[in-house]
């Protein structure tokens, strides 16, 4: 695993020793990281409490099964059972009409915080109107995060009004865009808000900030944001 870097003003070579000590001593950026929550087996049904998505589709049954699946698509746990387990994490869940889904997920853990981009190889593939499952997964990668990060990304959230924001706005689904679902778990409560390409607000700059934190290639220039 590559070190990190230590930086060094006018210290000289105490410093740097120093500071290759502190390195020894200190855990890996990695080890906050490697905490690992059960994936669904095949059960779409537990991503989602019953009517989350009402009144945009009833019953909501389409939407669960299209969002379960992309997330059994990326091997993404349940945040049913992240509530169950009291641990504070968020996800964004992004998934475009002509581009591979994207799952951002981050989360507190007892060594300081941490983050997993995931991104599929495919969009999702019909033939004579039935699904085929082709998509794999393209991209696992996974981080610390800086306290800054994770509080930069709270008062996004604040600002956005999120706990309070209702789930779906009730507007008609566009055949083509982007799904926006950000997924909220704390205090063993969990909230969904789910929204179609929003253009502008607090809403979209919370979920594109955990785009930034993803490190994930996105060319805006080629349309690939929406």
């Amino acid at each position: 695993m590559r070190s990190t870097p230590c930086i060094v003003v006018s210290l000289g070579i105490v410093a740097v020793a120093a500071c290759s000590s502190h390195r020894a001593q200190t855990p890996k950026p990695a080890d906050c990281c490697t905490t690992t929550f059960s994936v669904p087996s095949n059960n779409q049904s537990t991503y989602f409490p019953a009517g989350t998505f009402l009144p945009r589709e009833a019953p909501d049954d389409g939407l669960v099964t299209w969002y379960s699946r992309s997330l059994l698509e990326m091997a993404e746990p349940s945040f049913q059972s992240l509530v169950t387990a009291n641990v504070e994490s968020y996800r964004f869940v992004w998934l475009r009409s002509f581009h591979p889904g994207i799952s951002i997920r981050i989360w507190k853990c007892s060594r300081g915080y941490c983050l997993a981009a995931k991104q599929l190889d495919s969009v999702d593939r019909y033939i004579d109107g039935k699904f085929v499952p082709s998509a794999k997964l393209a991209v696992n990668n996974s981080r610390s995060l800086s306290v800054d990060d994770w509080d930069r990304f709270l008062s996004l959230l604040d600002r956005a009004y999120f706990w309070s924001l209702p789930s779906v706005d009730g507007g008609p689904m566009a055949n083509d865009g982007a799904a926006w679902l950000l997924e909220g778990s704390k205090e063993s409560k969990y909230h969904v808000v789910d929204r179609q390409s929003p253009q502008t607000g607090d809403y979209r700059d919370a979920c594109l900030y955990l785009l930034k934190l993803s490190e994930l290639k996105v060319d805006a220039s080629k349309g690939e944001l929406y």
